[in-house]
């Protein structure tokens, strides 16, 4: 890897631990929720430009909260059910996390992450 790429890579990775952080600190917050599905989009391109894609659970579950909280439940069933193919694919067919997401996915409005950021 050329020092220019290698550099660049740094940066990507800086960037998905800040974003990381920010995203799991403060998704059910009252941060705009425009920005938080920005960022979290952000995060999930930032995992597939460094290839991380058996560490990509974690943005895809983020994104898949962030979007149900604020009730844009087709979404949120995308970003789950990426995120049973790469558990599935990581785990195997015994991941625990499956049958939640399965339950996200099936019903998004009974998740106990539905709408959790626009309730007074």
């Amino acid at each position: 890897m050329s020092k220019e790429n290698q550099e660049e890579s740094d940066c990507h990775i800086q960037a998905i631990k800040d974003l990381h952080q920010q995203l799991s600190e403060n998704w059910y917050s009252e941060t705009n929720d425009e920005d938080l599905r920005d960022q979290a989009d952000e995060l999930i391109e930032l995992y597939l430009l460094e290839n991380l894609l058996s560490s990509s659970a974690e943005p895809h579950t983020l994104a898949s909260l962030i979007y149900n909280s604020y009730s844009q439940t087709l979404k949120s069933k995308a970003q789950a059910a990426k995120l049973i193919s790469i558990g599935l694919t990581t785990s195997g067919p015994n991941w625990e996390d499956r049958k939640e997401l399965l339950k996200l996915i099936k019903n998004p409005q009974s998740h106990w992450s539905h709408r959790i950021c626009l309730r007074d």
